[in-house]
């Protein structure tokens, strides 16, 4: 049974179908899961794919190079010496597990994770490179931090971020939408092509010449996020604002300069740091040239990636978007950090690239990375769960592979693949 269109599938049909393109059935398949952890399941899988294709997997790194890739995948520095002397004397037979766990439970871990984390979302410290938004910038880099510090869900830090509305400095994760001021179909492309792996952005100005999406669906999803805007004054105090009385009231030119410069200054810490939930709606562009919809319609959410797809009508628009991307149900939701928690350990996903998955799209072993996916949604969205699982196989503890692996080609991971360090 072919995977067809199985990036768009639910977990349960792709580990289904991943189930019967094995040779054991189904059943037996389930019962050997049993029987060993999730880390030796994975390795059998890799393994399974070595016989396959007469691939020779690389011999186990030593104690020495180990330590070294562990604390640097895990902390984001070497060890001291006095740290891999420690780890090469210990006789302990768990000693690897153990310095695993230790490390993950460390503050490096945070600060390690932190660097990926804020490269992936884009954060820095003046959001969206003006220095009144500083303020949200230091926030959203302490929100980002503490998550991690905490361990918070995947599925949770996310929908926070989606649905994140108020002032930086009560909920620091508006940041995610003060980072694109102003550009709130932008953020639409960035938070499908980081959440959900799909690159939809060419959809923002005419249907996509190379995948499914059109610009109609484009429209359809940025609806959702739509009325989330950051903005210098709430609603209400706008409403507030347009309700008093215009005049001079004998004030001169010069003085209304001065108190228009007054209060700037006075708002300049308020500016770029709030984030609020509105009810505007979203029109297609005057350009919009297809005969489904005329130009200056308004669009309403939907979501175009698969046949079905619930979204609630009862939430508001940002909370029915925010619940479904990060259900387990999601078809790409889960596969996504999957992957790129595996490339973040192994230097290579098992599906390339990892923001750029289409209709067609086949990992290098669906079978291993449907198990992933089951992992992913058991471990409840723990990432340090889930990295603890492959920092334990034999695969990510065998010695690199100093070969370039080639856009398209298959990677059966025989070791992790030799790579530079990150700054």
């Amino acid at each position: 049974m072919k995977l067809e269109r199985w990036s768009l599938l639910p977990l349960a049909a792709v580990l289904a179908a991943a189930a019967a393109l094995n040779s054991d059935s189904a059943n037996a398949a389930d019962a050997k899961a049993k029987k060993v952890g999730a880390s030796q399941r994975i390795d059998q899988m890799i393994e399974k794919n070595y016989a396959a294709q007469g691939i020779q997997p690389n011999p186990p790194a030593s104690d020495s190079t180990l330590v070294r890739r562990l604390y640097l995948d895990i902390i984001g520095r070497i060890p001291t010496h006095a740290e891999t002397l420690d780890f090469i004397q210990s006789k302990e037979p768990n000693k690897r597990a153990k310095l695993i766990d230790s490390l993950l439970a460390s503050d490096g871990y945070v600060s390690n994770h932190f660097n990926y984390w804020a490269d992936l979302l884009r954060a820095k410290t003046e959001l969206n490179g003006n220095g009144q938004s500083a303020p949200a910038g230091l926030a959203y880099g302490a929100w980002i931090k503490e998550s991690l510090r905490q361990n918070k869900p995947y599925d949770q830090f996310v929908r926070e971020m989606l649905v994140a509305s108020g002032s930086s400095w009560d909920n620091g994760a508006v940041g995610y939408y003060i980072r694109d001021f102003g550009m709130p179909l932008d953020n639409l492309a960035i938070t499908t092509q980081v959440f959900l792996g799909t690159q939809i952005v060419c959809a923002q100005c005419h249907n996509h010449p190379f995948d499914a999406w059109t610009q109609m669906d484009y429209y359809h999803l940025s609806a959702f996020t739509y009325g989330m805007t950051a903005s210098n004054v709430s609603p209400n105090q706008r409403t507030a604002f347009e309700s008093l009385p215009r005049g001079k009231n004998g004030v001169s030119a010069e003085e209304r300069q001065d108190l228009q410069r007054a209060f700037s200054e006075i708002l300049k810490p308020v500016r770029f740091n709030n984030v609020f939930e509105t009810s505007r709606s979203l029109r297609l562009p005057d350009t919009y040239k297809y005969d489904d919809a005329k130009p200056r319609s308004i669009v309403d959410p939907a979501v175009p990636f698969a046949p079905g797809a619930a979204v609630s009508d009862s939430e508001n628009p940002i909370h029915a978007f925010a619940s479904w991307m990060t259900s387990p149900e999601n078809p790409r939701f889960t596969k996504v950090i999957a992957n790129r928690l595996w490339k973040k350990a192994f230097g290579i996903g098992l599906i390339e690239p990892v923001d750029d998955l289409k209709e067609d799209t086949e990992a290098s072993n669906p079978e291993l990375m449907a198990f992933l996916e089951q992992r992913m949604v058991a471990f409840d969205y723990d990432m340090k769960k889930f990295l603890r699982m492959i920092y334990n196989t034999q695969a990510y503890q065998r010695e690199a592979s100093p070969k370039e692996v080639q856009l398209g080609e298959v990677y059966h991971f025989p070791g992790p693949v030799l790579r530079r360090m990150s700054a």
